[in-house]
């Protein structure tokens, strides 16, 4: 309905210059000014019944990769900073909607605009036709210039994922931006990873700035070139004013035709950057495909690989099994991999690292992540609130649970973070969890007490717990023993009642920490 409606005011121009000129011709300017107004009503329409529907496509798309991610290990995206993996789910999928909702929008445009206007160019003046081919020809060259820069936009997107990881990554690492300024290191490189992203931007853009200037030559060449005919011909000067009414009108699409040139270059490499981490969400990961090559006709019994060494180890059936070691031998690694065992065989578990997320966002939100938590929930938080010690951070435990724990936890302590992770783990329902080193944080006297009360609460019935530690007192709690060495060699393995006895490399290894 607009471009029928717009395809129609040239002539009605004309008719309006001869009235004018004095020519038996009535036309009324309310005539124009509903055409106006159906204009606006048709054309705002059309925006609606595509931005809106492209909204919700990037929503969906968003949903869709964000639970691609989420249902696998993340072993499998250890090669992608996290700026990289924001970049894909926020600036690509904008890309990906411009692309749905501009470029297809305006493709339609351009169609409807082409079987409209041109049968009304001929209808009116089929000689002037030709006129038009010098827009057309300056704007099918800009469009082939954009178009063939995608390359270039999909290397300034991967380097904008590179400059966004990197001051994530600095961030974390100083707490506070006002730091980076002390820092030359993180200037220097900082300022080398811009100046390589903003070079791409402008690879990108410079062969665009050269062509821009190609759009007002086609469209003055097709004036001229139509007054030369329409003066060659005695059409008369209205018939100038039709020409240049249907000049505009194609000037309209033809330019959108252009900037959906340079939409589909961004789009491009946007769409691939998404399909590539879409497929890498897909692809088990190496650590994943060797423990299923390890362990693919083992019930009782897991190997995992560390430093190149498969080490065997019996699967529990219930208790504490701990991971114990020097520090650097491999505990974290070796805890990884039976966690990622445990995923492959679908177990209910839950995983804590040494350095817990902590969200921004209320106590109640960390621990229940999502989860509305009914009254039976809400006991259970409070007596693991209280079993770990938390409570002191406020009495109340309504203003507790509504407590702003700041983004990465910055109202808690590092301590206090591991505690309520490992108070979010019990309330999670996983039945086998894998800690960390869940007690370095807290003082002997405290971790005996949470251990003691924790053995006996009903929230452990019938869970397993598997837990790197490098501390006696938590070794002491638990069933079962592997004592790493260097390099992933395993000193010994077993009971613990066996081996912190006099004699063994275990009890050798804590003799300082006995006394």
């Amino acid at each position: 309905m607009t471009q029928f409606i717009l395809a129609k005011l040239p002539g009605m121009a004309r008719d309006l210059a001869e009235m004018i000129q004095g020519k038996n011709i009535v036309i009324s300017p309310w005539l124009f000014l509903i055409f106006a107004a159906a204009i606006i009503t048709f054309r705002t329409a059309s925006r609606w019944l595509f931005f809106y529907p492209a909204r919700i496509l990037e929503r969906d798309l968003r949903l869709e990769m964000m639970e691609s991610l989420e249902k696998v290990s993340p072993s499998r995206f250890f090669s992608r900073g996290r700026g990289q993996i924001y970049q894909v789910l926020s600036n690509d999928l904008e890309n990906v909607r411009a692309l749905i909702g501009f470029a297809v929008l305006q493709m339609m445009n351009m169609l409807i605009a082409l079987i409209v206007l041109i049968p009304k160019v001929l209808e009116g003046a089929p000689t002037l036709l030709i006129a038009f081919s010098p827009m057309l020809i300056t704007f099918v060259m800009f469009t082939i210039v954009a178009s063939q820069n995608r390359h270039h936009f999909r290397f300034a997107q991967d380097l904008q994922g590179e400059v966004q990881n990197f001051i994530m990554e600095s961030y974390n690492g100083k707490k506070t931006i006002r730091n980076f300024h002390a820092e030359d290191s993180f200037v220097s490189a900082f300022d080398r990873v811009s100046q390589n992203e903003l070079f791409k931007v402008f690879q990108a853009s410079n062969r665009i700035s050269f062509t821009i200037p190609l759009i007002p030559l086609g469209i003055g060449l097709s004036l001229i070139w139509g007054a030369y005919l329409i003066n060659d011909q005695q059409l008369g000067a209205s018939m100038l004013i039709w020409f240049s009414g249907f000049v505009f009108l194609f000037l309209e699409p033809m330019m959108f035709v252009s900037w959906i040139g340079m939409v589909f270059a961004r789009s491009w490499g946007a769409w691939k950057r998404m399909c590539e981490l879409y497929q890498q969400s897909c692809q088990s990961s190496p650590m994943e495909l060797q423990l299923r090559n390890l362990n693919s006709q083992k019930k009782d019994e897991v190997t995992v690989e560390l430093w190149d060494k498969q080490i065997v180890v019996p699967v529990l059936k219930s208790g504490w099994f701990a991971i114990a070691g020097n520090t650097g031998c491999g505990k974290t690694t070796f805890l990884n991999q039976l966690a990622e065992w445990g995923r492959v065989q679908e177990q209910s578990l839950s995983y804590v690292s040494q350095e817990p997320y902590v969200y921004n966002d209320s106590m109640t939100a960390n621990l229940f992540l999502g989860h509305r938590p009914s009254d039976q929930d809400l006991i259970l938080a409070k007596e693991l609130l209280e079993l770990f010690g938390l409570q002191e951070l406020n009495k109340d435990f309504q203003g507790l649970m509504k407590m702003e724990l700041g983004e990465n936890g910055v109202r808690l302590s590092g301590g206090q973070s591991k505690r309520m992770a490992l108070v979010r783990s019990l309330l999670s329902g996983g039945q086998v969890l894998y800690w960390d080193d869940p007690f370095s944080s807290v003082d002997l006297i405290l971790e005996r007490d949470i251990i003691k009360k924790i053995k006996v609460h009903p929230v452990l019935q019938h869970k397993i717990i598997y837990l790197s530690t490098h501390r006696l007192s938590t070794l002491r709690y638990c069933d079962f023993v592997v004592l790493l060495g260097d390099k992933g060699k395993v000193l010994e393995s077993g009971l613990t009642s066996n081996l912190l006895k006099e004699g063994t490399q275990t009890y050798e290894h804590f003799e300082k920490q006995m006394v």
